[in-house]
């Protein structure tokens, strides 16, 4: 009898010694909503309010959701605080994407949200809106491919025909960055684009001098030149032509919609892609001759690889957030977008999505770049 009392009394001991959980010790307590959902990263100062559950009721079924604003994949019926506002993408192929702003739930509900995606327009244009004078069809003056020398450099360009297609990281895309997001619809109108990358040989033409590392034959594309110097060289070929034709850097959404051979669902410029790009594992450490590999459906070399191609949009993170639909142009920010990767970069850098930024008076050898020329 007596050791079952010591051992009683040992217990209580131990029992009475144990501090209860409370709200000032978090580590003792399991907490409801850390077994309903992952955790939300909720920003410093900000107390979390209630959680809700969301549902998004999507059609056709099948459609891809994701919440662009937290890191957790969607899940229906996932738990969401209640005193924050989602932003949520709905996207399939062949579907415009759809994006919903400023979604909230109620607390202790279940929250549904209804969507229903619209079929893609096949590269034409509409014709309404505040931007419909940007969106009429273009005259059919030009054909696919079609080809125009430069007379003074003798640089050529590609017919680029006009159409409508989603931009950035859609469902065909993968090993994206979160400034590709969200896809979006956007509509360029048909431009020229140079058929390879500027040349050493060109770059002289115009400007008398060679600034490239790799200077090994004027058949290589000129690099170690700034976006700055970009616009020097534009200025001089436009003397030289006197005023004829406005020659100019691509826009983003345009560079992005020639890389994809008119806007397709693809990845890259080729699907093999040794066979189109010069990159970390195939350059041995260095640029090559433009235009050496396999060109893409509309003729233009080395969109992926080679060296970086920098283009007039200033670069922001959520620039695809403030897009205009015709033929956007983001010009807030100091920085410039770069595209397409280069020989010392590996594959996902070669992607027609990828985004990259450089500061507008850097140098650097393997940094480029390609003309357009506005009809």
């Amino acid at each position: 009898m007596k050791k079952t009392w010591l051992i009683l009394a040992h217990c209580f001991l131990v029992f009475s010694m144990t501090p209860p959980a409370s709200a000032d010790d978090p580590s003792q307590a399991i907490l409801p909503s850390e077994l309903e959902a992952p955790k939300q990263k909720v920003p410093s100062g900000r107390v979390p309010g209630p959680s809700g559950k969301l549902f998004v009721d999507v059609a056709p079924a099948g459609a891809r959701i994701r919440i662009l604003n937290i890191k957790p994949k969607f899940k229906q019926g996932m738990s969401l605080d209640s005193s924050m506002r989602y932003t949520v993408e709905v996207s399939m192929r062949g579907f415009s994407t759809t994006i919903k702003r400023g979604v909230k739930v109620e607390p202790g509900k279940e929250n549904r949200l209804k969507i229903k995606l619209r079929a893609a327009p096949k590269n034409s244009p509409k014709a309404d809106g505040p931007d419909a004078e940007a969106a009429k069809p273009e005259k059919p003056s030009h054909y696919p491919g079609e080809v125009w020398t430069e007379p003074n450099t003798s640089m050529a360009f590609v017919w680029v025909p006009g159409g409508c297609f989603q931009i950035g990281c859609g469902p065909w895309a993968d090993d994206c960055e979160k400034d590709e997001y969200p896809a979006h619809q956007v509509c360029v109108e048909g431009f020229w684009l140079g058929r390879t990358e500027v040349t050493q040989g060109q770059w002289k033409a115009a400007m008398k001098n060679n600034p490239a590392f790799e200077n090994r034959s004027d058949q290589y594309p000129v690099e170690r030149v700034s976006w700055e110097d970009t616009q020097k060289f534009i200025a001089k070929l436009s003397e030289m032509d006197g005023g004829k034709n406005k020659f100019r850097l691509p826009t983003e959404a345009e560079w992005e919609y020639a890389c994809r051979a008119g806007g397709k669902e693809t990845n890259y410029p080729l699907k093999d892609v040794d066979e189109a790009a010069w990159y970390y594992r195939n350059s041995g450490g260095r640029t090559h001759m433009a235009g050496s590999l396999a060109p893409n459906g509309l003729g233009l070399y080395d969109m992926g690889g080679n060296v970086y191609e920098m283009v007039q949009d200033a670069y922001s993170s959520d620039a695809y957030l403030k897009h205009s639909r015709n033929n956007p142009l983001h010009a807030e920010g100091t920085n410039r977008v770069k595209r397409g990767g280069s020989w010392n970069y590996e594959r996902p850098y070669l992607r027609c999505s990828h985004r990259n930024s450089v500061n507008p008076g850097t140098r650097e050898k393997d940094l480029g770049f390609r003309l357009a020329k506005t009809p």
